[in-house]
């Protein structure tokens, strides 16, 4: 919770809190995530399933997340040799974006996210 109170700030999160706890009769899902933000969405909480250390931390989505995306694909093209250059496509769909680098068909990485 401190990081997504650094994110977004702690009026944000209490506001996003109450705006949840008074849509949860509704049956509406993500309102906080949609009143407190795309940052704090982004947040990767710990799992069993990371590799350590991550499996005990939570982390923040790079800034910049695809360029962060588009310059890990560039290393690891050079350090394998690979042919090919970076690409951003962005689709939208359900008020997310989902990146895919080069020789990814976005759509069919949506068809799978998105059933």
């Amino acid at each position: 919770m401190q990081l997504a109170i650094d994110e977004a700030g702690a009026g944000r999160i209490l506001l996003a809190a109450a705006a949840a706890a008074a849509n949860q009769a509704t049956g509406m899902r993500g309102v906080f995530y949609r009143v407190a933000g795309h940052g704090v969405n982004a947040i990767d909480g710990p799992s069993s399933l990371n590799l350590p250390p991550y499996d005990t931390w939570a982390t923040k989505s790079p800034e910049d997340p695809s360029g962060a995306a588009l310059h890990i694909a560039a290393e690891v093209r050079r350090a394998n040799r690979l042919p090919g250059r970076g690409r951003d496509h962005r689709r939208q769909r359900h008020g997310s974006r989902v990146f895919a680098s080069v020789d990814v068909d976005a759509e069919a990485v949506l068809a799978m996210n998105c059933r």
